[in-house]
């Protein structure tokens, strides 16, 4: 336990350390080396210790395990959630959204006040995304290219179809019992889609009780459901570590959910 404790502070000062360079020399300074995507013309910063996809993982995680202490809301909150919407991604925006209407609001009728509201931007999202992709070169292309839907998946469907496109005639049953439609480094980043095709029915079965049994609450429930949507949650090894090291802090240093 203390081992942990220890390891955890120090994730959390490099990541400070890490935010204040994104804020400093990323946002007000524009130093390339700190882009989440260098050269692509897309807008974001993740600083200068891992990939984009972990650093936001690990931001989000160091917001529900600040979120557990008694004062939660104090200027680390502040400089995680700063840090996810600084990051240039659409799930970073996710993972705040998430984290107001699970994690902050308690009463019912407001957490389904703005699960409606969410529902609702999603309905209108090709509507809006019109006015909004010319602010970025990156965005517009696609959007001229390829229509909303493949920005609001950040091209992710696309790769779906291109899968299927170049496996479909070779796709067995016991391909989508066992797994093997696809071999690394072929990914989708949606984690329900990768889990049936690297591991076919029985390994989303198999995932999903290892996942009921060690998630203890919809709160650490969170980076499973972005994962559902943005960003291989499995992709690296690393990440269910991180995952696995904090939500071990959660379950027994609070001895709580």
């Amino acid at each position: 336990k203390i081992k942990t404790n220890a390891f955890i502070n120090t994730i959390e000062k490099l990541f400070l350390a890490n935010a204040f360079l994104i804020i400093v020399f990323g946002v007000f300074f524009g130093f390339p080396i700190l882009e989440s995507y260098p050269v692509s013309g897309r807008w974001g910063y993740n600083g200068l210790l891992l990939d984009r996809v972990i650093t936001q993982l690990i931001y989000g995680i160091l917001l529900l395990h600040r979120w557990r202490l008694k004062n939660p809301f104090d200027w680390k909150s502040v400089i995680y959630i700063i840090c996810l919407v600084l990051s240039g991604q659409k799930a970073g925006f996710l993972w705040v959204g998430l984290f107001i209407m699970i994690v902050v609001i308690r009463r019912p009728f407001w957490r389904t006040t703005i699960l409606c509201l969410y529902i609702s931007f999603i309905a209108l999202f090709p509507y809006v995304v019109k006015f909004i992709a010319p602010f970025s070169m990156f965005w517009n292309n696609i959007y001229e290219d390829s229509g909303p839907w493949t920005i609001f998946f950040s091209t992710r469907n696309n790769t779906i179809q291109k899968i299927w496109e170049n496996n479909k005639n070779d796709i067995d049953f016991i391909d989508f019992i066992i797994g093997g439609v696809v071999r690394f480094p072929s990914d989708i980043e949606m984690l329900p889609f990768d889990l049936i095709l690297y591991f076919g029915i029985i390994g989303v079965i198999g995932c999903c009780w290892f996942l009921v049994k060690w998630v203890s609450s919809w709160k650490w429930a969170i980076p499973l459901i972005i994962s559902c949507f943005a960003g291989g949650f499995f992709g690296s090894f690393s990440m269910p570590i991180f995952y696995g090291l904090f939500l071990y802090s959660s379950l027994i240093v609070d001895n709580k959910p």
